[in-house]
């Protein structure tokens, strides 16, 4: 990059992403996938094996009336809220001209103390950048450390705006129309060794292997509304038992972070792959966990 003010920067970086859906006889669908910066470190067979096996669950789907429930997610759909979590609450535009979820909560709780939340574009477990979309260095920034709130991300125009600087995450030269946004989020584990362990306390509750259609219905609240799918099934007894049919998320991204229970030991890069056909190169690097009363209200599918 070379701007016209005599700045310069540059980057060498690539990433690979395999996403695998298995449609069985009778049009249910099973999900796995993989991202990272290069096709060697992704293996194929076993993310087909999992999105075959989710498929082929034996059994009738069952149905859950629309209420509040234990919910255990894999780290694909978790990442879909931390990006939605991104994209409102952690964006400084938003913050600055008042409209923003961390408005006034900045150092306050905001979710469970368990929740430990950074943007890390350097980290090897991401997709590293070293700068931004106006050639602003990238560097580690907390945005929720403890479950309390500590910052939200800039590009030149909101931190003018903020009166705060530019924390490099323009994601185009002079700012995007809705602000800058982290691409590098890291959310640190637990102590789950698996989504077994996950999800061994749940009575009744839901299994979510990722989200569809995610939507911003109120920014300033962080609500959103999504719909499970391939591979939503219903936990029983402290196992999951049976495939479930598709529920319609409508809930707060922070009252959800605020009800997180447990996480999983082990982290997993999840990335959207592509927009409409276009490929954005960010992630987000998350456990799967198990959260209490989720709303969901409505059944789909």
């Amino acid at each position: 990059m070379a701007t016209s003010a005599g700045g310069g920067a540059l980057d060498r970086t690539t990433d690979a992403l395999m996403k695998v859906i298995f449609i069985a006889p009778g049009g249910r669908s099973g999900y796995a996938s993989s991202v990272g910066v290069a096709a060697s470190a992704i293996d194929a067979e076993p993310l087909a094996s999992r999105a075959a096996a989710k498929a082929l669950a034996a059994g009738p789907a069952a149905e859950l009336p629309p209420g509040e429930y234990p919910v255990v997610m894999e780290a694909r759909a978790v990442g879909s809220l931390l990006e939605l979590l991104g994209a409102t609450a952690l964006n400084g535009l938003a913050y600055a001209e008042g409209r923003g979820a961390l408005v006034g909560r900045l150092g306050e709780p905001v979710a469970t103390p368990g929740i430990n939340l950074a943007d890390s574009p350097s980290s090897p477990a991401s997709l590293p950048r070293g700068f931004d979309a106006e050639g602003t260095p990238k560097l580690p920034m907390p945005l929720i450390q403890d479950g309390v709130a500590r910052a939200v991300v800039h590009d030149l125009r909101s931190g003018a705006l903020a009166g705060a600087g530019s924390t490099g995450h323009a994601l185009v030269p002079g700012g995007a129309p809705d602000g800058p946004q982290p691409y590098n989020l890291v959310l640190a584990g637990g102590g789950a060794a698996d989504v077994d362990e996950l999800c061994a306390p749940v009575q009744r509750g839901v299994y979510v292997t990722r989200f569809w259609y995610e939507n911003v219905v109120r920014p300033k609240e962080t609500l959103i509304t999504a719909v499970t799918r391939d591979g939503t099934f219903l936990i029983e007894d402290g196992r999951v038992t049976r495939p479930l049919r598709d529920l319609r998320l409508t809930d707060s991204v922070l009252r959800i972070l605020s009800r997180v229970q447990e996480l999983g030991a082990r982290q997993q890069l999840t990335s959207q792959g592509e927009f409409y056909g276009r490929r954005f190169a960010h992630g987000v690097v998350c456990p799967a966990l198990r959260a209490g009363a989720v709303r969901f209200t409505d059944t789909t599918g």
